[in-house]
């Protein structure tokens, strides 16, 4: 028998704590790659892809904290809310709906230190975007996640 507590446990706690170590073993198996061959372009270009895995991996974090609070409020936050919902209880959250925070503040930024952009595609879906190494946003380099 399934307990309502154990699965919302489940949900808010161990889910995003399980993410953010494997997060963690993949950033860290990415950046050593195979030792035995040498980076094609280095130090420098392991690095970066390493920060484009890493930027991928926290674009697909807050994506889950998003589906979470989806099925906590029916709702995906407007864009105008903004990913400031996994944070803070909206004021129509009234009760105990909101269930949050969902994720950490510094879990909200890119691996070069740029805040994830968030916008409301539609009542269903969303889109997550990291500027990638050039700081800004839409240009070739960014990195997007479409979510769900």
């Amino acid at each position: 028998m399934v307990h309502f507590a154990s699965v919302t446990l489940f949900l808010t706690q161990e889910l995003p704590m399980r993410n953010i170590v494997i997060s963690f073993l993949a950033v860290a198996l990415t950046a050593c790659g195979d030792k035995d061959k040498p980076a094609p372009g280095g130090p420098d270009e392991v690095k970066s892809d390493a920060r484009i895995a890493a930027a991928k991996l926290t674009l697909d974090g807050v994506g889950l904290a998003l589906e979470t609070l989806e099925v906590h409020l029916n709702r995906f936050p407007t864009t105008d809310e903004g990913l400031n919902t996994l944070l803070f209880q909206p004021a129509d959250a009234a009760g105990e709906r909101w269930r949050g925070p969902y994720i950490q503040g510094k879990d909200l930024k890119d691996p070069w230190g740029n805040e994830v952009h968030y916008k409301l595609l539609d009542e269903s879906s969303f889109e997550l975007t990291s500027a990638g190494p050039d700081g800004k946003v839409g240009t070739g380099d960014d990195i997007v996640f479409k979510g769900p």
